[in-house]
């Protein structure tokens, strides 16, 4: 989650708020790519909900309109079109196994205190916190519903909600638990936490900030709803659903999310090092090689990562080296050499990343991976 301090949270909602209020009392939208369209009269609806996909040849991620319609979808598409783009055709069957936002932008401002809370200073049993079914209450919507702190805690002078730094504000706003649900079979059933995600005021969502991008970006018109479900099967086919009734406005009118179907990318090699040679470019030979890293979408089940192999090219006889976790990168294999001398000047090298290794659920490759790369011969 996005961790940042409530006051500061709350300074930035109304420079922004103020800044949207200007834009819609004056001209109804504002600059091209950045029109708020809030229409406050109610009741709250979802505009678009956006996910990550991953680009099927590149691997990058980019945004995806996966629910709702776009005032720029037209334009996009047709631009996309001319510059042969593959173009997004709102189902989504890529999407990003590692680090997935699936962002709900709406028709208003909704009200906050159904969406985020306070992180109280009271963190447990052992801090006398009240308990609501056998579970301590380390968080609540109001300042004053926050329970007593315990004596070794920093607390504001109200006594009642955590302020290491004595700003006077509580260091932290957390997201209301079980707001949004992500299930994908009997492999993951995760209920958003206090950490699952956050409420971003600002109307405007995602403006594409790169015109080169791989496919159309569309910017959300309006506020939005964040949520941050945990690694996800890669290949597998998923769902994502919204608590009813529990998001309203400020006039207390309920906001109704649907549910969203979609498939996570395969697991999928993003990157290699040494990269791969080209015969036409002398430039992608390398001086030397200590080690082959290999890094992949989402984190490896270090049990399987034993399916990489390297021979020289022309020959069958593979050299002698061991995969390992890189250590702090759960993402990364490495291979490494028995003999470092094995490696030579002057030599082409087939790698082989083989289907056994697999993510943390047990999921492969969909197919078995190889590139060469080459030494720069000595001088």
């Amino acid at each position: 989650m996005r961790t940042y301090l409530f006051g500061q949270h709350i300074l930035k909602a109304n420079w922004r708020l103020t800044g949207m209020a200007l834009l819609v009392g004056v001209t109804g939208c504002g600059l091209p790519d950045s029109a708020t369209e809030l229409d406050s009269s109610g009741p709250p609806e979802v505009k678009q909900i956006f996910m990550e996909e991953q680009d099927p040849k590149s691997g990058a991620p980019d945004f995806a309109l996966a629910y709702g319609t776009h005032p720029k979808r037209t334009k996009d598409a047709q631009e996309a079109l001319n510059k042969g783009f593959k173009l997004d055709d709102g189902v989504l069957d890529r999407a990003l196994p590692h680090v997935l936002h699936v962002r709900v932008v709406v028709s208003e401002l909704l009200k906050g205190e159904t969406i985020e809370g306070f992180m109280c200073a009271c963190s447990g049993i052992k801090d006398g916190c009240p308990q609501k079914g056998g579970v301590p209450v380390t968080w609540a919507v109001k300042e004053a519903d926050c329970p007593d702190a315990a004596e070794t805690k920093t607390i504001n002078e109200a006594g009642k909600w955590l302020d290491a730094n004595l700003d006077g504000l509580p260091d932290d706003a957390v997201m209301i638990p079980e707001l949004a649900q992500v299930t994908c079979g009997t492999l993951v059933d995760w209920k958003s936490d206090a950490q699952g995600g956050w409420y971003n005021p600002s109307g405007n969502q995602q403006v594409p900030s790169n015109p080169n991008t791989l496919e159309p970006h569309y910017g959300g018109l309006g506020p939005a709803v964040v949520f941050t479900p945990p690694d996800l099967p890669t290949g597998q086919s998923c769902k994502v659903t919204f608590k009813e009734g529990a998001i309203t406005d400020k006039d207390g009118e309920k906001l109704v999310i649907p549910a969203v179907d979609f498939k996570v990318a395969p697991l999928t090699l993003m990157a290699k090092d040494p990269g791969a040679y080209d015969p036409e470019d002398p430039l992608t030979q390398v001086k030397e090689v200590e080690a082959i890293t290999l890094s992949f979408n989402t984190p490896i089940d270090s049990k399987t990562i034993a399916g990489v192999t390297v021979k020289e090219v022309g020959t069958s006889t593979e050299i002698p080296g061991e995969a390992a976790a890189v250590e702090g990168d759960n993402l990364s294999v490495a291979w490494t050499p028995t003999d470092a001398a094995s490696l030579q000047a002057g030599k082409e090298y087939k790698v082989t990343v083989g289907t056994a290794i697999k993510d943390v659920f047990g999921f492969g490759l969909p197919a078995e991976y190889e590139y060469t790369f080459k030494i720069k011969a000595s001088q």
